[in-house]
């Protein structure tokens, strides 16, 4: 997925809960959310 955001693909990530998003811990989920934001992709 973060590399199809920085190819530009999409432009918005929809999930139902955070611990959904990434099962890495909160610190990987505030790395994914800033590079999709830097990619302009909403959140």
């Amino acid at each position: 997925m973060m590399r199809d955001a920085q190819r530009r693909c999409f432009d918005l990530v929809r999930v139902w809960d955070l611990s959904r998003f990434s099962r890495e811990g909160i610190e990987k989920v505030f790395e994914h959310t800033s590079l999709l934001t830097q990619c302009d992709v909403s959140f």
